[in-house]
């Protein structure tokens, strides 16, 4: 399994997961009036870190290499970071979101090391759970086999 089949599944899955958790946010907070909170993104980090760890391991019964595993990781998280960044510019157009008193709040400096430790956080976090998401696959397929 090259790690551009493992890539694309990652988009995919990135932005459906995206979708899934801004439609579950906004239908709780429409019908429930419960706010899931910010801290419910970093679900579309893991999600899709996991899925490309079962994938691989599912695909080729056997381990990612460290080495690779960090690319992926760090493949993911650009992958993650552009469909975001698409997706806040989409609803910041279509919705007509003021962003300027954001932005002079916090500066150009500001706002980019939120952005590198979002980017570093990200960035762990897909490593760990593509290796999670590979160890419980392989331990899925050795009870098979018993």
């Amino acid at each position: 399994m090259t790690d551009n089949d493992i890539l694309k599944r990652y988009a995919l899955v990135t932005l459906a997961t995206m979708v899934g958790v801004y439609v579950l946010s906004y239908a709780l907070e429409a019908v429930a009036g419960i706010s899931v909170g910010a801290g419910v993104g970093i679900v579309t980090a893991i999600v899709p870190a996991m899925d490309a760890g079962q994938t691989f391991a599912r695909k080729t019964a056997g381990a990612i290499d460290s080495g690779r595993m960090w690319r992926l990781a760090l493949n993911g998280t650009f992958i993650n970071f552009g469909i975001s960044l698409a997706l806040t510019v989409a609803i910041v157009v279509v919705f007509q979101v003021p962003m300027a008193a954001l932005l002079a709040t916090l500066g150009a400096v500001g706002l980019l090391i939120i952005l590198a430790l979002f980017f570093v956080f990200y960035l762990l976090s897909a490593r760990v759970f593509i290796g999670m998401g590979q160890r419980i696959e392989l331990k899925r397929q050795a009870k098979a086999k018993e």
